[in-house]
C-alpha cells in the first residue's frame, strides 16, 4: 500500500467534516421539532417523582 497523498487526505477530511455538519444539523432540527413533547414527558416524570416522595414521607410518619 502506498501512502495517501496530501490532496486525498484533505478531500477525506473535508468529506468527513461536511457529513458531520449535516448530521449535526439534522439532529438539531429533529430535537427542535420534538422538544415540547420531551419537556412534557420530563414534567410528568418530575411530578410523579415528587408525588411518590411525598406519599412515602407521609406514609412513614410525616415528620419533616
Amino acid at each position: 500500500m502506498e501512502p495517501k497523498n496530501l490532496l486525498t487526505k484533505m478531500f477525506e477530511a473535508a468529506l468527513m467534516f461536511a457529513s458531520a455538519a449535516f448530521l449535526i444539523r439534522v439532529a438539531v432540527g429533529w430535537i427542535m421539532e420534538i422538544w415540547p413533547v420531551l419537556a412534557i414527558i420530563a414534567g410528568i416524570v418530575l411530578a410523579c417523582i415528587i408525588a411518590w416522595r411525598v406519599y412515602v414521607h407521609f406514609r412513614n410518619g410525616g415528620k419533616w
